[in-house]
């Protein structure tokens, strides 16, 4: 699994997955654009767990699958608890949503997954 694969190569071959690419390749814009393939799984908390497992000192997750409607990402910061509320408001609905950080991986800004 040491092959550099572009994140086109990514999304096709593990549709509606989470994956974790070690070594990220940005553009200007930080978004990934190639990266090494370490661990895909439809199930998030299993990329997560892999993490935690693998140590990786340069990494990130993505989701290969279109989010739902509403669904906000928050990247939370390290000094954050566990237990830190946070909220988010806007989007085409423009309500509001609200989450814990998940600081499962200590350490790291973690993203976040509201619903």
């Amino acid at each position: 699994m040491d092959e550099v694969l572009t994140l086109a190569q990514i999304e096709a071959q593990f549709q509606s997955e989470w994956v974790l690419v070690e070594e990220p390749q940005t553009n200007d814009a930080l978004e990934v654009q190639s990266g090494k393939l370490r661990w895909h799984s439809k199930d998030r908390e299993e990329v997560y767990r892999k993490v935690v497992e693998m140590h990786p000192r340069r990494f990130a997750i993505l989701y290969t699958g279109k989010m739902p409607e509403g669904t906000a990402i928050v990247l939370c910061i390290s000094l954050l608890p566990s237990t830190t509320p946070i909220s988010v408001s806007g989007g085409s609905n423009d309500h509001a949503s609200s989450g814990y950080c998940d600081r499962r991986i200590t350490s790291r800004n973690t993203p976040c997954w509201l619903g």
